[in-house]
């Protein structure tokens, strides 16, 4: 990897690095879903299951309301025989959490898939591997 890019500050004239544009899990998940749209064969459904708030009350609403932590951030259905792909997007360099893990070998328990990735190539690959797109 290169270094980070440098400005020259136009009233100090020092050198300063540029911040790194990070590309949020939210991002990611809107293009993905974006894509698929245009590719998921028309027999499988998919649905995205929103697990983070921005504040304490609305999560402790949620949680009361039974949302799961650690619950996937995709599902897909196609059958038959009725098959499901749960699927959890990071971001960042990031791995899942230990409630991600926990929720993703209950879901192979239950004969279920589980994958994640922290990639748009390699979610795309995901899907092609289980034979989801057109």
């Amino acid at each position: 990897m290169g270094a980070a890019p440098k400005q020259r500050d136009i009233f100090t004239r020092r050198y300063r690095t540029i911040p790194g544009r990070t590309f949020s899990e939210l991002q990611f998940q809107i293009q993905f879903v974006a894509e698929l749209r245009l590719t998921l064969r028309k027999d499988v459904t998919v649905w995205a299951t929103i697990n983070e708030e921005p504040n304490a009350r609305a999560c402790a609403k949620h949680r009361a309301m039974g949302v799961l932590p650690g619950v996937s951030d995709l599902t897909f259905r196609w059958g038959p025989p009725l098959q499901q792909l749960h699927l959890e997007l990071k971001a960042g360099g990031r791995k899942p959490t230990e409630q991600q893990l926990l929720f993703g070998a209950r879901a192979k328990l239950d004969g279920a898939y589980y994958e994640w990735c922290d990639s748009l190539d390699a979610a795309v690959g995901i899907v092609k591997k289980y034979g989801l797109l057109k």
